[in-house]
């Protein structure tokens, strides 16, 4: 499938808008299948079960920094720092979860993939993005994204 003529002109508009796509709760299910993710004013919590004999619960808590990243393979994620460690180590063997000194890099892509909005952006378009920040509300984490020329 190649660019169409309405892509063309699609992408014209695009040309240095932001764009913010809104991830839910539940579309982190395919970053974090046996944990649940809460997001709230600027904070993220990852509550699940410690793996063992003794399956105790935890809850990580991490809060929003301004720095997003974009590797050359086209990966896109966000830092948030760290609050509270207790259950870091579980996170960690997590494919696209990774710590950089006091932030945690958490990649996005596989949640991205599945969101309805990001899903309508063409293939040819979609490395073109590049993120700008992001902004942690009330039940939503906010990716804003620009597409570059």
């Amino acid at each position: 499938m190649g660019i169409f003529k309405e892509d063309l002109l699609s992408f014209g508009r695009l040309l240095d808008r932001e764009i913010e796509v809104r991830l839910l709760p539940e579309e982190f299910r395919r970053l974090f299948p046996d944990f649940e993710v809460q997001l709230t004013g600027n904070l993220m919590r990852i509550r699940g079960r410690r793996r063992g004999f003794f399956r105790r619960g935890f809850e990580f808590r991490a809060g929003g920094e301004e720095r997003v990243y974009r590797t050359e393979e086209g990966d896109v994620g966000v830092y948030l720092r760290v609050i509270d460690p207790s259950g870091l180590e579980e996170l960690l063997r997590t494919e696209g979860v990774s710590l950089e000194g006091e932030s945690l890099k958490l990649s996005l892509l596989k949640v991205l993939e599945g969101n309805e909005l990001y899903g309508r952006v063409p293939e040819e378009l979609r490395r073109k993005l590049q993120p700008l920040r992001y902004s942690i509300g009330e039940g939503y984490l906010s990716l804003f994204l620009r597409v570059s020329r």
